[in-house]
């Protein structure tokens, strides 16, 4: 049975407390560095943020990829992150800024 949106909240939050099991694709980072995130933007919002829609299958693994949601700094933050419930690594796949929200 697949985890439900609550457990892959928690799932994501309590991983990317410990910032070792973090990882960023090089899309992210390019993501991040053309609008302006910083990696301390991307943990908060992976530490506190609220899965926002629908999981969907990951295209290069068995996980699912995930939105995270955060105000930080005045802003809203998505990060999308891969996750393969019950392993603890997260690979962040892209960083925007919700204009508008």
């Amino acid at each position: 049975m697949p985890p439900s949106a609550h457990q892959l909240q928690r799932h994501i939050r309590t991983c990317a407390l410990d910032t070792a099991c973090v990882f960023l694709t090089k899309h992210a980072q390019e993501r991040m560095q053309e609008r302006g995130a910083t990696l301390a933007m991307v943990y908060e919002v992976l530490q506190s943020g609220i899965l926002t829609g629908i999981p969907e299958p990951s295209i290069a693994s068995t996980g699912v990829v995930c939105k995270m949601q955060r105000c930080v700094c005045g802003e809203n933050w998505v990060a999308c992150v891969a996750v393969e419930y019950p392993e603890p690594d997260l690979v962040v796949v892209t960083v925007y800024e919700l204009e508008g929200a």
